[in-house]
C-alpha cells in the first residue's frame, strides 16, 4: 500500500500540469516587489575607487567638466 501512494505522488509531481504550476509559484514567489527594497542613496565614488586615492589632488579641467556634466 505504501508503494502505491509513492507512485501515484511521483505520477502527480511529474505530471506536466503540476511541473506548469511549480514553475510559475517559483517564478512569481522570488519577485520582491519594487518598493520593498530600499536603493542605496550613491553620493560619490566607493572607498576603492581610484578618484578616492588621492583626495588632496585638484580635479583637472576635463575632470571638473564632466562633474559638472553629472550632476
Amino acid at each position: 500500500m505504501g508503494t502505491s501512494i509513492v507512485r501515484s505522488l511521483v505520477r502527480l509531481l511529474d505530471s506536466p500540469v503540476m511541473l506548469g504550476l511549480m514553475a510559475c509559484g517559483t517564478f512569481f514567489g522570488l519577485m520582491v516587489p519594487v518598493g520593498a527594497v530600499d536603493q542605496p542613496v550613491l553620493s560619490g565614488p566607493t572607498p576603492g575607487h581610484p578618484e578616492r586615492l588621492c583626495p588632496m589632488e585638484p580635479l583637472s579641467p576635463l575632470e571638473r567638466r564632466l562633474q559638472r556634466e553629472l550632476r
